[in-house]
């Protein structure tokens, strides 16, 4: 999920990133993930704005990762913009099987449902619109590293999305406790502008950003 923020806006999707190695019609088996608790703070120009929390659990072949994300923008004691974002992602034997997503932003609703059949990955959104995508399709949701490198869909909106990847070698990049860690950086191009850390087991660690307004976004790992 990234936060990309205008003065008074916060657009915080599970994405807007997207790559395009893998084949049309061709799912592909997400990464060995281990279940357990990500959490990450999300900074705004080094200010704590909330948080991106990932609940990954296993029940045989399959794995449920719960998303649940939560930003509030200040001015004093005044909340300028308040942001709420959950999604309920199911794999089974490796493969994307259904998502769903509800959305807030700042009172504006968005509602998303996926669903990989023979057809390909059917979505539908809140407004009654109804889209088929190629089964190779992914929603964008950066816990997993499948998003590096196979088409995505941004489960906010619904919407497929195309940026263009870029991989780097291992750097430094620093957690929410100040500590340092080393991970392979990927730059996205194109439809967004971010930078998004993963470490050797390829578990999510940080992410970096510019807003619209000139503003710092950074998502650190917490635990």
């Amino acid at each position: 999920m990234i936060a990309v923020l205008t003065r008074r806006r916060v657009m915080v999707g599970s994405g807007a990133l997207a790559a395009g190695a893998a084949p049309r019609g061709a799912p592909a088996a997400v990464t060995s993930v281990p279940p357990g608790l990500l959490r990450f703070d999300v900074f705004r120009n080094d200010s704590l704005i909330g948080q991106h929390v990932i609940n990954l659990t296993r029940d045989g072949a399959v794995l449920l990762a719960s998303i649940d994300v939560r930003l509030v923008i200040t001015l004093g004691p005044i909340a300028l913009y308040r942001y709420t974002h959950t999604v309920r992602e199911q794999w089974r034997d490796g493969l994307f099987e259904r998502m769903e997503s509800n959305t807030n932003d700042d009172g504006t609703i968005h509602d998303v449902r996926a669903e990989r059949t023979p057809e390909g990955v059917v979505v539908r959104t809140g407004n009654g619109k109804r889209v088929v995508m190629s089964a190779a399709m992914i929603p964008l949701t950066h816990w997993n590293y499948l998003c590096m490198s196979v088409p995505l869909f941004n489960p906010q909106t619904g919407e497929q999305v195309r940026p263009q990847v870029l991989e780097h070698g291992e750097e430094s990049v620093s957690l929410a406790d100040g500590r340092a860690i080393r991970a392979r950086r990927y730059s996205l191009t194109g439809d967004v502008a971010l930078d998004d850390w993963y470490d050797e087991a390829h578990s999510w660690v940080a992410l970096r950003t510019t807003g619209r307004d000139g503003s710092a976004i950074a998502y650190r790992r917490a635990i």
